[in-house]
């Protein structure tokens, strides 16, 4: 299931950024805006550290593959009918 990072919004200033971050079985040729869904990734104080887009909306891949051990985030969230839905 590819995914891929495309807003990080706990990086300061000089510091690298975690966009592009992606699924290592993201295809090389695949345009990200073709990705139809939309997650956030969130701490446990409801802070949100990053945006992504996703192939599949009830997947934990970005989550557990990247948000957890990377940034401590706790809860994936998908855009659905313009509300952001915790899976």
């Amino acid at each position: 299931m590819p995914w891929i990072i495309t807003q990080d919004l706990i990086a300061e200033e000089g510091e690298e950024s975690c966009v592009g971050f992606c699924s290592y079985n993201f295809p090389s040729d695949l345009d990200p805006a073709t990705l139809p869904y939309e997650f956030r990734l969130v701490d446990g104080d409801g802070g949100v550290y990053y945006h992504g887009r996703s192939s599949d909306s009830s997947s934990f891949g970005p989550l557990d593959d990247f948000g957890t051990g990377w940034a401590g985030c706790t809860e994936i969230q998908y855009l659905e009918n313009g509300h952001w839905q915790p899976l």
